[in-house]
């Protein structure tokens, strides 16, 4: 709701493209949202949320969410097991360039390795738990299998992804 709401706000501006318009949203969206949760009557946890988190977080090597346990690719490297790889499927919109008028909505699946994990505390209120992953280039053949290029990594400018998120993947 408010993301959206934000999204008009920047969207209502004029002369600017909407490749612009995205950047603006993506860049200011969470200084905006901490000054209007503050400023509504918005429940406990949004309030909560908008304040961001403690300034002290805990660090783990591995983790059990969602019936899996998870590694980081350090503790991976001396075992036999393999439970640092992970998969999201995001929904993104993109732009051919910054010229170009018109944006693409589409699913993309990333594929990737768990290199951190953070837990997070909203000063008692709930806390998130953050994978820090290594993103890889992926390619797929004429017969529908997956290449994963590990010598190729993109997306680095957005490593987290909530632990909630993401399926546990083997590569082979």
């Amino acid at each position: 709701m408010l993301c959206r709401e934000h999204e008009q706000e920047v969207n209502n501006q004029p002369r600017r493209s909407k490749w612009n318009k995205a950047k603006n949203h993506c860049q200011n969206f969470s200084q905006w949202f901490e000054t209007r949760a503050l400023q509504e009557d918005v429940p406990d946890l949004i309030k909560q949320l908008s304040r961001g988190p403690n300034s002290v977080a805990k660090r783990y090597f591995g983790y059990l969410i969602n019936r899996y346990r998870f590694h980081v690719r350090q503790r991976d490297a001396r075992r036999k097991t393999q439970n640092s790889g992970v998969t999201l499927v995001a929904s993104t919109t993109s732009f051919a360039s910054s010229k170009d008028k018109n944006s693409i909505a589409a699913d993309l699946t990333y594929y990737g390795r768990i290199v951190d994990i953070v837990e997070l505390d909203y000063y008692g209120h709930f806390k998130v738990v953050l994978f820090k992953c290594d993103w890889y280039e992926v390619e797929n053949d004429v017969y529908g299998l997956t290449y994963v290029y590990f010598n190729k990594r993109c997306s680095q400018e957005e490593p987290f992804v909530l632990g909630s998120q993401v399926p546990q993947w083997f590569y082979v």
